[in-house]
């Protein structure tokens, strides 16, 4: 009976001692090494703003013939006189790694990267061009160096000067898709509109010059037929009075001066400047993180997994919000099929919301003029409604009011125009 209450004090020193022995394993933290691909941006950025200003002193303040030299003389041997643009190009990565975080600057993205790592070789490529169109006038240091020498050769003992310019225009075409994320009709139509752009300011100038030029001459006009009507009569000095003193004068009567005439006044007739003129054109914003089909199938998947299934017929993007027409499908009932009741599919609007990542949505039901109910979702990034691209849309132009007011786009992308009802229609 005595050896009971030995084994029980063991066993309970034991659980003690294993309790202390856990309650120390909890309080030790657990370090774990978080490397993620913001990190790893951000780190990638840091190392290129450094390398960018140290190229940068190199090139500008190492002396010849010295060790800090070297590296400077290695990229004007490599890359020619684009070497001296290297640094920079280097510090803008740098900032671009460190800022994408932020809304107002581009994502780093793989298809960005390859674009950029493309668009530097392209002027590489492009200053052994302009340096030398025949590789046998070309000096290396002075044009693009042995790799803008390299792939300049291949490309013109293929395809000669023309080809090689052609090949050249469309490499870089395609490295400014994948840099802006853009598409080929919008690349061309920013291209387009940036020239059209310079091209009306500078008519523009010109007109102005015109004009002021022909205010001159006009002013210039007026003031000869002022002092044509109204001549100025020379003065006598006092020498050429004395001699005339044997001539009598008559009194001369007092001469009432008349007025100058007045130069008539020359309206102009204002018109109406062109919209190009004054206005900008706004290039549309590319969803990058959302697909519109996509989101399409999720609300389509939503709808199904709690019995309200529904087809989306229509997809309409606006500024803001893009509306999903959803058309109640048929399930089967005792009865037969039946048509999903418009209720069924409202009362899912914070599940919908939930599946999509949303903030909120809205649920018109159902759409005015349309069999479908109108699920509106918010965009990723807001686009800028540009003033212009209403003024060319049909509903302004149809209008035939003497007042007319561009307000912006609806919900569905739509542009809303407002006209006053009193103005005359012409």
């Amino acid at each position: 009976m005595a050896k009971r209450p030995a084994s029980k004090s063991k066993s309970s020193s034991k659980s003690k001692s294993g309790s202390r022995k856990k309650s120390t394993s909890k309080q030790l933290p657990e370090f774990k090494f978080d490397f993620s691909r913001e990190k790893l941006i951000e780190i990638s950025g840091i190392v290129f703003l450094i390398f960018g200003f140290i190229t940068l002193i190199m090139t500008v303040f190492a002396k010849a013939d010295t060790f800090f030299a070297k590296w400077p003389d290695y990229l004007l041997l490599q890359t020619g006189l684009f070497s001296y643009v290297l640094p920079i190009i280097f510090i803008v990565i740098g900032a671009w790694f460190l800022l994408s975080r932020y809304k107002q600057f581009p994502d780093v993205t793989i298809p960005r990267l390859i674009g950029a790592t493309a668009l530097i070789f392209n002027l590489i490529t492009w200053f052994q061009l302009f340096h030398a169109a025949d590789p046998r006038k070309a000096i290396p240091e002075h044009g693009g160096g042995k790799v803008g020498e390299a792939i300049y050769n291949w490309f013109h003992h293929g395809l000669g000067t023309p080809g090689a310019v052609i090949m050249l225009i469309a490499w870089l075409l395609i490295s400014l898709m994948l840099l802006v994320n853009l598409s080929m009709p919008a690349l061309l139509a920013w291209l387009v509109f940036t020239v059209k752009d310079s091209h009306s300011k500078f008519v523009d100038f010109i007109r102005k010059q015109v004009e002021i030029q022909r205010q001159k001459k006009k002013n210039r006009e007026n003031l000869q037929k002022i002092l044509d009507d109204h001549p100025i009569q020379p003065q006598l000095t006092f020498e050429e009075e004395s001699k005339d003193t044997s001539i009598e004068r008559a009194p001369s009567k007092p001469s009432v001066e008349t007025p100058p005439k007045a130069s008539p006044t020359s309206r102009t007739t204002w018109q109406l400047p062109d919209p190009e003129d004054i206005l900008k054109h706004i290039m549309p914003v590319t969803e990058i993180s959302e697909n519109d089909e996509d989101r399409a199938r999720v609300i389509e998947e939503t709808l199904r997994s709690f019995k309200a299934p529904g087809t989306v017929v229509e997809i309409r993007r606006g500024p803001t919000v893009t509306l999903f027409g959803v058309e109640p499908d048929y399930i089967e009932t005792r009865s037969g099929k039946n048509r999903v009741r418009v209720k069924n599919i409202t009362a899912l609007s914070n599940d919908i919301a939930l599946a999509l990542k949303a903030s909120r949505i809205r649920i018109q039901a159902p759409v005015p003029g349309k069999g479908y109910i109108g699920i509106e979702v918010p965009n990723a990034r807001s686009s800028i409604v540009g003033m212009l691209d209403i003024i060319h849309s049909n509903s302004f132009q149809k209008q035939k009011s003497l007042l007319r007011f561009p307000l912006g786009k609806d919900v569905t992308g739509n542009p809303v125009v407002l006209i006053s009802p009193k103005c005359h229609t012409y």
